[in-house]
């Protein structure tokens, strides 16, 4: 089970991420954003959460090691070391730009946010959203 009510904001980024098949580019931002807005929040949140409709939840895969998946070591290195937020939002920024190879995957923007006392199935953990 999902409860959302306590969670806290604690950090985002904003990238741009192009098509690779495209040849578009990615811009990364050199800086966090500022989460003081109230109202960027809620609609953060509506933009994170609006899609939890069931209790559906993945988990990281990978055939000879998890450590070898890189989206699950990115998302290990900010939990270990929240300070490399920045740094591994960049990291995720290119591995999704090299991965968006069909020429119909639409660029955009790509949000990337560090959630506090996020409850699923009564213990609270910290979440990242990309």
């Amino acid at each position: 089970m999902f409860d959302f009510s306590h969670l806290l904001f604690d950090k985002l980024v904003i990238h741009r991420v192009g098509n690779k098949a495209n040849e578009e580019g990615v811009f990364a931002s050199e800086a966090e954003h500022d989460l003081m807005d109230d109202q960027l929040q809620v609609v953060l949140f509506d933009f994170f959460f609006s899609s939890f409709k069931g209790e559906d939840q993945f988990k990281f895969h990978h055939t000879a090691d998890l450590r070898m998946n890189d989206m699950y070591t990115y998302c290990q290195n900010i939990f270990n070391q929240p300070d490399t937020f920045l740094e591994m939002s960049k990291h995720i920024l290119n591995h999704l730009y090299n991965k968006s190879t069909h020429p119909k995957v639409k660029g955009g923007e790509l949000y990337v946010c560090l959630f506090r006392d996020v409850l699923i199935d009564d213990e609270l953990v910290d979440a990242v959203g990309i």
